[in-house]
């Protein structure tokens, strides 16, 4: 008993625990403090004989075997925690970056969609306008009827921009601006995206092999809209796999000034006849098999524009039965960094 509570009290006044990142003092002070504790213990006991320093060499040397012991289990322990918090730090961050990169492409259509307002309400008021110089020329009725219309669509409309303008400013101020400057690494974005994708197809409870190649890496400040481009397109090619052996094949190459990236799969293809209307808005031949409810559709059509505001573009071929491949095309000088060399 009095050799524990005098370990412990040792322990106590040393602070030990600050020595834990210090594997020599922490051996040494622990070694110590075992040996004081057993030599306390002897002392009580009365034991101490001629063979006191046979059996104090044996005591150090048992305390320092224990401490060793001890501080390899406590580096271990350490080591095997960070790794599972390192891991599920890993997890939240890839999900959170897709996230923002859904967010800030989504922004982009809004700020399209709010020019696209004002253009619709400056025609609605040139209309008002026409009309209420014409009126004298045509039934006066009627066309005070079609004024007033005119007149509260352009009104209306106004409120919509204004109410889009609020939802983009909202929007933006939640999101980080970390990319102005940033920087990521082409291969970290593909391995995000391929344990994203690892995830997704566990959740569909399909046998999919997904494999990742690229020939050249570099720095790119234009990872928010390559993470959407490729995760819609990673998305509908899971989605139209349904044998036992499924593959997705997403391969990166640098075709002189371009950067060309390919996702193939072995789904069960596209039909000939689509093959000119996939990117069109509103094209769909996916629905719920729950409810039968028709997917919106703009799913391609959002993959090719932004594909358009970094200068390249996307072409697709497909074997209905066989698979599909979709090929995206862009200038280099449109997502590397500059300075960087490819």
């Amino acid at each position: 008993m009095m050799y524990y509570i005098a370990f412990g009290i040792l322990l106590y006044l040393a602070n030990f625990r600050k020595l834990t990142d210090k594997p020599l003092l922490f051996v040494t002070y622990i070694s110590l403090f075992d040996t004081l504790s057993n030599i306390i213990e002897i002392a009580i006991r009365d034991e101490f004989n001629t063979k006191f320093e046979h059996i104090l060499s044996l005591l150090i040397i048992v305390a320092f075997l224990r401490s060793t012991i001890t501080f390899i289990i406590y580096w271990m322990v350490k080591k095997h925690t960070l790794m599972i918090l390192k891991e599920e730090h890993q997890k939240r961050y890839m999900h959170l970056l897709l996230l923002i990169a859904n967010l800030k492409n989504e922004l982009y259509f809004l700020k399209k969609s709010a020019q696209d307002i004002e253009n619709a309400m400056k025609k609605s008021y040139e209309i008002y306008n026409k009309l209420k110089d014409s009126i004298h020329n045509v039934n006066k009725e009627i066309i005070e009827n079609i004024i007033d219309d005119s007149l509260n669509l352009a009104i209306e409309i106004h409120e919509i921009k204004k109410d889009y303008i609020r939802i983009k400013s909202g929007i933006e101020k939640h999101i980080p601006t970390i990319d102005v400057d940033d920087c990521m690494k082409m291969s970290d974005i593909l391995n995000i995206l391929k344990e994203i994708t690892l995830e997704y197809i566990s959740t569909m409870q399909k046998n999919i092999n997904i494999t990742v190649n690229s020939d050249v890496n570099f720095l790119t400040k234009k990872y928010y809209p390559l993470f959407t481009i490729f995760n819609n397109l990673i998305q509908n090619s899971i989605e139209a796999i349904d044998k036992n052996e499924g593959f997705i094949q997403i391969n990166c190459s640098q075709h002189k000034e371009h950067i060309v990236f390919k996702i193939k799969d072995n789904g069960k293809g596209i039909q000939p006849k689509n093959l000119d209307v996939i990117f069109e808005p509103g094209f769909t031949t996916k629905f719920d098999e729950k409810t039968g409810k028709l997917s919106t559709g703009l799913g391609l059509y959002h993959v090719k524009k932004l594909i358009e505001t970094l200068n390249g573009n996307i072409t697709v071929t497909s074997k209905p039965g066989h698979g599909t491949i979709f090929v995206i095309t862009i200038p280099k000088k449109s997502i590397v960094c500059e300075g960087e060399v490819v």
